[in-house]
Order: structure tokens, then sequence, then C-alpha cells
């Protein structure tokens, strides 16, 4: 078992040494995760609109955000008003989503329909398949899975910062995933604190 030092922990060049390496391993493992994540969902077979990452980021959403307003959708897609317009036209024709407005309220609010709800579905199982089976063999009992887990929420709940809502970070999640076993959602621990920050 290796002891460090006071010296090597608190030395100011291995540290940056340190950062960079795992800035480096955290976007090569994204670029690997997007491709393996892009070929699963091809060898599915999802038709169209689900063949667009967009559309299927925007059935994962609403299915664990509920009903959302166009422009949050669009907000939380990065999308320009006339390209969410778009997406939503395609989920619609597609049966998957449905507008609805209410009385009073000058919004139209979107919902996933029942197919919608099963394209969710699928959409999360294909992409969890690849990630689920390489999380395995890299952490294969709790103890191990737990540290990683710890270390991951510290850098998700960085990555949200002051700004970022859950929505945006989330769009693609499986939620009921991330959040079973009472774990609690980095992204949504820190926008609550962001909330809290702002009243």
């Amino acid at each position: 078992m290796s002891v460090t030092t006071a010296t090597e922990s608190t030395d100011p060049s291995r540290y940056a040494a340190s950062v960079r390496h795992l800035a480096n391993v955290v976007r090569a493992l994204a670029r690997h995760l997007e491709a393996s994540d892009a070929a699963a969902l091809a060898d599915a077979g999802l038709a169209a609109p689900l063949d667009h990452p967009s559309a299927r980021d925007a059935v994962t959403l609403l299915d664990w955000h509920g009903p959302t307003a166009i422009p949050t959708l669009g907000w939380a897609m990065e999308l320009s008003q006339s390209a969410t317009v778009r997406l939503v036209d395609r989920l619609c024709d597609a049966g998957l989503v449905r507008r609805r407005r209410e009385r009073g309220d000058r919004r139209v609010w979107l919902e996933l329909t029942p197919e919608g709800e099963r394209a969710a579905a699928q959409v999360r199982s294909t992409r969890a398949d690849p990630l689920q089976e390489l999380t395995r063999q890299a952490f294969p009992d709790l103890t191990s899975a737990q540290e990683a887990v710890a270390v991951l929420d510290r850098l998700a709940a960085a990555a949200v910062g002051p700004d970022l809502d859950a929505a945006r970070f989330c769009r693609g999640c499986d939620v009921e995933s991330c959040l079973a076993g009472g774990q609690p959602c980095p992204s949504a621990q820190r926008c609550a604190a962001n909330a809290a920050a702002t009243t």
C-alpha cells in the first residue's frame, strides 16, 4: 500500500498533471461512450424520428420531466425556436407526443402519448446495455461501484454549475435508474442549491 506524503498531496505541479490526466480520460471516455451509444442505437434500428439524437433526448426528457412547455423543451435541448418547432412537429406526426393547452395559459404543453412512453423506454434500454456492461467490468463489486458513483457525482455536480438546470443536463438520462436505491441525483442537488442561493 502506497503512502502519500503531505508534500505529494499539495504539490501544485503534480496536482495540475493529475487534473490534465483526469480531463483527458473523461474526454476520451465521453467520446468512446458516445460512439458506443450511437452504435447500439443504430443496431436497434429505431424508426424515424427516433433515428435522430434530438428526438431521442426529447422523448426521454418528456418521460421523466412530465408535461413541458415548448420553450422549456427548446431550452433544455439547446435548440432554436424554429428547430424546436420542427422537432415537435416530427414527434407529434409520429404519434409520440401530443400538444395541449390549459385554460388561461397561452403556452403549449407537450406530453408523451402511450406510444411515446414505449419509445422512451426502448431508447433508455438500448442506451443502457453497453454502458452497464462496461461499468460492471470496471467496478465488479458494490464498494468499487459506490466509490465510482461518489467521484462521478462530484464531477456531475461541478458540471451543472451555478446556472444549469437538470432538464438540460439530464435530458437523455434514465432518471428512475439513476435514483434507484435511494441515491440522490447530483444535478438535482446542485440545481436545488442554485435555486436556494437565488431566493
